[in-house]
């Protein structure tokens, strides 16, 4: 019986059972009213009987209409899911194509003019992808697709990494950027380090956005103690244009901004403040005045994580804190490693990204366009790593890699190769698909030179070893 039949009969069968039960009870109601004028017994056992079968019925057709209901949203999460794949593939790739060459062609000799131009070129591009991002994030936390992992992270690192990514751009408007982190923070915590990274580059981007002279301060400070971790309160501070308390009462809210002339001036989506609203549970504000700056704040609480040692975690933080800024050619002369990178890209524009990025690093790489090709390479030749797109006709990456894997696992003596993932794709459940995969790390398009050196000096130097998942 189909499930059009299920919802054409129920009150047909409800209606009759009804009328039968009334039919029933209604000469039993007349004989006994017409003997003594006061209701039977058996009259009320049958009201009682027809109250009881009407309530079954109503509950089970309840029931049927709730699991239908269910069917359906968690198709169109499906649907939604799916669609936001499909428009995060088809925009990176383009993307990647053009940031790629835009930082390929930055690291060349320029004259000031060409510079400015592919400065241009390269901020545009900058501001393009931080749209994207902010639509699929907000679409993924409107669906409840956005999971909030809880891992072990070095606290320090992160707050040194967002101050090296924002260097460059204070040093370009002329900003002092300060970052300030209590002692009394612990370092090694458990929580989302990927999700306080987005909050942190959202709000600290925001305050050198809207600042012209100044400065953008970052400030991490305890703000209490549980028994099983803390919560730490965040302040990003600048000396920016400031807003008043009427704007700022409605700035979390989805799609708002200052004023349209804040918007034409500076661009951007009004997404960014309410993503991190709906990330923290409210646990977020501000204070502000026009023309005297800005200081936005948040909680987040965190648990201790004590397995870590002391040293290991100084030299951490001394890493991130010294990690240089970014100035001048970004590609600069590379000595020849002598190490080989596979690389398994079909599409045209991509491949020469890759190989020149791949080559420019001072590897030696070889193209494969497909996944048969790839693995006709894989046989023939052993690499240091494979650089593999994950979305190919024919055999996609998963299915290579998954192939890969299994001819590994039939040579005894056969070391694995580290395959390192390169997806369009940012889709969560996207990065468990290639770790099931069996490779080693990802690298999201439009693909950054900065992350793939590491990623292929981190994996080529330790070869050698046993495999890892990504992030061991």
């Amino acid at each position: 019986m189909t499930q059009r039949r299920l919802k054409r009969r129920f009150p047909i069968v409800l209606r009759g059972i009804a009328g039968a039960a009334a039919s029933a009870a209604v000469p039993a109601h007349a004989s006994s009213q017409a003997q003594s004028g006061f209701p039977t017994p058996g009259y009320l056992a049958s009201v009682l009987a027809l109250v009881l079968l009407v309530a079954v019925v109503v509950l089970v057709w309840q029931i049927f209409r709730a699991r239908e209901e269910r069917r359906a949203a968690i198709q169109a999460s499906l649907v939604r899911s799916e669609f936001l794949a499909n428009v995060s593939h088809e925009i990176r790739t383009p993307l990647n194509g053009v940031l790629g060459m835009a930082e390929l062609l930055a690291g060349t000799r320029l004259d000031p003019t060409q510079r400015e131009m592919i400065d241009v070129i390269r901020g545009s591009s900058e501001c393009l992808l931080a749209i994207v991002d902010d639509i699929l994030d907000y679409s993924r936390i409107e669906a409840a697709e956005m999971r909030i992992e809880e891992v072990a992270f070095d606290l320090g690192a992160a707050i040194g990494n967002v101050r090296a990514l924002f260097e460059p751009r204070a040093a370009a408007k002329g900003l002092e950027l300060r970052v300030k982190m209590a002692p009394e923070v612990p370092r090694m915590v458990r929580g989302d380090p990927l999700r306080l990274g987005q909050i942190l580059i959202r709000l600290v981007g925001n305050g050198l956005k809207f600042t012209e002279t100044g400065s953008v301060r970052l400030e991490v400070n305890l703000a209490g103690e549980q028994t099983d971790g803390v919560t730490i309160l965040c302040r990003v501070i600048d000396t920016g244009i400031g807003i008043d308390s009427s704007t700022a009462a409605r700035l979390f809210a989805p799609f708002t901004q200052a004023d349209s002339s804040t918007r034409r001036r500076y661009g951007g989506t009004g997404l960014g403040l309410a993503i991190s609203h709906r990330l923290l549970g409210g646990s977020i504000g501000v204070e502000s005045q026009p023309g005297e700056g800005s200081t936005f704040w948040f909680l987040l609480p965190l648990k201790v994580a004590a397995e870590e040692t002391a040293q290991g975690l100084e030299k951490a933080v001394a890493g991130a804190a010294s990690q240089p800024a970014v100035a001048g050619p970004l590609l600069p002369s590379v000595p020849a490693c002598g190490r080989r990178v596979l690389i398994v890209e079909d599409n045209p524009i991509n491949q020469i990204v890759a190989l020149r990025a791949v080559t420019g690093l001072g590897y030696e790489a070889e193209m494969a366009p497909g996944g048969e090709e790839a693995l006709a390479a894989f046989a023939r030749n052993r690499f240091d790593a494979i650089l593999m797109d994950c979305q190919m006709p024919g055999m996609d990456g998963y299915q290579v890699a998954a192939e890969m894997r299994r001819l590994e696992a039939l040579e005894t003596a056969a070391k694995p190769t580290p395959i390192i993932a390169m997806t369009a794709n940012v889709i969560e459940g996207d990065q468990q698909k290639c770790v099931a995969a069996g490779m080693n790390d990802y690298l999201s398009k439009p693909m950054r030179l900065a992350p793939l050196a590491r990623a292929l000096e981190r994996w080529t130097a330790t070869a050698a070893h046993s495999l890892a998942a990504p992030g061991a």
